[in-house]
């Protein structure tokens, strides 16, 4: 096991809040110890604890940061944290890379420059795993716990880059109350071909994981499959697309495959979301049971065009209008096209464009 050996002072930059009120913050190190790698240099098979705060209060976290093309090749890495007090810290910068390392995540993982996620595997208990614009996720693997604790929010991971070919599972809170872990893309990020998992709460009163698109992000060509509540009472996952309502930013959803994916056990369903000025590009949207395309709560452009609809799902459309068909599917829906949805509303419609075929075999209101 290598512990750290020196000491030093990290500047502290807070980023602006995001969409589900998680704020990316760069720690205060103050008097913890630090390991640092260079140019090519490799931890190869170490285990590293970086110790967070031994008290409440407590800034003396320590830190481990991978420069030049260094890497974390096959190690084992650790960020503690106390409740309270800074926690550990890993820090990728210029062009190194996580290699094939695995990593356990109560503090925080920051990748900056051109450094990439390679290979890792990642568990990001409460932790922040967060990537700059001209970074990527590579292969890597993502688990993101929800809150065990009523009233916190879970883990958070913001992409600023490409999430490139990576697995995502992001998770419901565990206890009533809890929140769940979430994931933020910001400014130009791009879910690109990204396999990502949205799981609802597993107890009653939790809520669901939730993924967020703001500024100018896209979907790619992820698929995005967003799952119920597990039992009743418990909220699902949400897909939610947010782009300012001034028209000055327009997230889309691109070509990705959006499932939305009903409760079990009497659990609410999950929800894929457009706001604001956003748009459901050529996106495939799959809803079954009980789970929900909402588009009611438009503030600019109220006609939102996705690719193909299909299932059994809801589609709440308030007072908006969809265009359906782009990409020339033939496909089925026998859910139900209805008023109302978070924001409300009435006098809603349905376009059907494109040279594919959409049955509509369900009750519509």
């Amino acid at each position: 096991m290598i512990q750290a050996q020196r000491d030093t002072l990290y500047e502290q930059r807070d980023g602006r809040e995001r969409h589900t009120h998680h704020e990316q913050r760069y720690p205060i190190l103050g008097n913890g110890s630090f390991t640092q790698f260079f140019d090519a240099a490799t931890a190869g098979s170490a285990t590293i604890v970086n110790h967070g705060g031994a008290v409440p209060g407590s800034s003396g976290a320590s830190a481990t940061f991978f420069n030049g093309t260094s890497s974390a090749g096959n190690g084992t890495f650790i960020n503690t944290a106390t409740p309270g007090a800074t926690a550990g810290y890993i820090y990728f910068v210029d062009s190194s890379t996580a290699a094939e390392g695995t990593f356990t995540n109560d503090g925080f993982i920051s990748f900056s420059g051109s450094s990439t996620a390679a290979n890792g595997i990642f568990t990001n208990g409460q932790g922040q795993i967060a990537f700059g614009a001209s970074t990527t996720a590579g292969n890597g693997i993502f688990t993101c716990k929800g809150s065990e604790t009523s009233g916190v929010e879970g883990s958070v991971i913001f992409f600023g880059g490409t999430a490139d070919h990576a697995t995502v599972t992001v998770e419901g809170g565990a206890v009533s109350g809890a929140g769940g872990a979430s994931i933020q893309f910001d400014g130009s990020a791009t879910a690109a071909a990204g396999n990502f998992t949205i799981n609802g709460g597993a107890i009653s009163s939790a809520d669901g994981g939730v993924a967020v698109f703001d500024g100018t992000t896209q979907g790619g060509s992820a698929t995005f499959t967003i799952n119920g509540g597990a039992v009743s009472g418990a909220n699902g996952g949400r897909v939610i697309f947010d782009s300012d309502a001034d028209g000055k930013q327009n997230c889309s959803a691109a070509n990705a495959t959006l499932i939305a994916n009903g409760g079990l056990n009497g659990g609410s369903g999950s929800v894929i979301e457009f706001q604001g000025n956003s748009s459901g590009g050529a996106s495939r949207i799959k809803l079954f049971w009980n789970g929900g395309l909402d588009i009611s709560n438009r503030s600019t452009i109220l006609t939102v065009t996705i690719g193909s609809l299909e299932g059994s799902g809801i589609v709440f459309l308030g007072g908006n209008g969809l265009s359906v068909g782009g990409t020339n599917l033939d496909t089925t829906f026998s859910g139900v096209l209805q008023d109302g949805g978070s924001a409300g509303g009435t006098g809603d419609s349905l376009t059907k464009v494109g040279s594919g075929k959409l049955t509509l075999s369900g009750a519509n209101t």
